[in-house]
């Protein structure tokens, strides 16, 4: 129960027990008086009685029940000094007397209660806010740990908890905030040290093309076919950053189709039988059951076309490239594997880090396929992950469609 509502019951039931007492008080005193003016109403009719045996109790009774007013009896009792503003019995004017110190004295009692509840409320309000402010203050020092011995049900406990809350959010979103700030620097200087290699090479073979007027025309080709490939790696660098940009923005609206596995490879082998053929590697999709999954038929088959790239650049001539799909029951999954050279224990963990170039990367590499891949594939719910025996070949699982 809240503190605020527990003080209020407090005072309530403070205020019920007050009542009972003075109400249980006056009714004693009403009681005594009711006997005080009984006692004398006896000793007055026995008096009379006594006096004027011939008065029936049948007049006596009227009398007492209050029937008719006797002017002349009122006139004899003011001459004596007695109005109908005192008492006629000086025992029934103390009772009374009583009655009004009783009722004040319980009346100051219960001010005190209240008084005495209000002020320990509003003492352990302050000890509370006390502790809150010192609370906030050993936060901005820079101690976030979470007082769980202190937490109780009440407000300023709950108020705590919620800026507690506040507070590691914002601590974490600064936090991001910086990390953010660094991973763009290495993100520029990463970009700048991709795109300064190949373009300082254009340049000069541009140089050397436009003052050498007596180049060889085989030179002349061969300077003219590497600053094609060279505008090539810089355009598919900076459309695969464009695109992790906007999927990192989260700018990208993926669709949800039911799209054939066997399809997706097919548009994978469509995309790189090129490269194939000018490697010797052999592209193979292996059919069994048909699989559907659930993805962005554009968005997945270029994920799939980035991995089957990665591992005909890893596959030597004469080598093989296999891609399957099954249905797990829990989940789907996408096999693709190679028997190359495979890769290093050491770069395993790091193959789907931006920019990042494993042992056996290839010249033209520039390290974003593959995690540009493992972008797409995690924007829509999936997983992958990557086996690898040096010189045996690589399998990239995919796995999707959780229920």
């Amino acid at each position: 129960m809240k503190v605020k509502y527990r003080y209020v019951i407090i005072m309530l039931i403070l205020a019920v027990i007050f009542e009972v007492i003075g109400t249980s008080v006056i009714n004693m005193c009403l009681s005594e008086m009711k006997r005080a003016e009984f006692d004398n109403e006896v000793r007055l009719l026995a008096a009379v009685k006594n006096s004027y045996p011939d008065v029936s109790e049948e007049e006596l009774l009227k009398v007492l029940d209050g029937d008719g007013q006797d002017v002349q009896t009122r006139i004899m009792l003011q001459e004596y000094g007695i109005t109908d503003r005192d008492w006629a019995v000086y025992e029934n004017e103390a009772n009374s007397s009583r009655t009004i110190l009783c009722g004040t004295v319980i009346l100051m009692l219960a001010q005190a209660a209240f008084i005495i509840v209000f002020l320990v409320y509003s003492a352990r309000t302050k000890r509370s806010t006390d502790r809150l402010t010192n609370y906030l203050t050993y936060i901005n020092s820079g101690n976030y740990l979470l007082m769980v011995n202190e937490n109780t049900e009440d407000e300023l406990s709950l108020l705590r908890n919620e800026i507690y809350k506040t507070t590691i959010t914002l601590r974490e979103q600064a936090e991001r905030t910086v990390q953010d700030k660094h991973d763009l620097k290495d993100s520029i200087s990463d970009i700048s040290h991709q795109l300064k290699t190949p373009l300082t090479s254009m340049l000069i073979m541009l140089d050397e093309i436009i003052d050498d007027k007596e180049m060889p025309d085989d030179i002349r080709d061969e300077f003219l076919c590497d600053i094609r490939t060279g505008a090539n790696t810089i355009s598919f660098l900076v459309q695969s950053l464009l695109k992790l940009s906007r999927l990192e923005a989260n700018s990208v609206e993926m669709k949800s189709e039911n799209v054939n596995a066997d399809m997706l490879f097919e548009r994978c082998i469509e995309n790189t039988a090129v490269i194939a053929e000018l490697g010797g590697v052999c592209e193979e999709k292996k059919s069994g059951e048909e699989v559907y999954i659930t993805c962005d038929e554009k968005w997945m088959t270029e994920a799939l076309t980035n991995i089957v790239k990665n591992c005909i650049e890893h596959t030597p001539k004469g080598g093989k490239v296999t891609m399957c799909a099954e249905d797990m029951g829990l989940y789907k999954k996408l096999i693709i594997s190679d028997n190359g050279c495979g890769i290093d224990n050491k770069d395993l963990p790091h193959i789907f880090e931006r920019f990042y170039k494993g042992k056996n990367s290839g010249e033209n590499s520039v390290g974003i396929g593959l995690a540009l891949s493992k972008t797409i594939i995690e924007k829509q719910g999936g997983f992958i992950s990557v086996e690898s025996v040096p010189k045996e070949g690589s399998k990239f699982t995919i796995k999707c469609n959780f229920k």
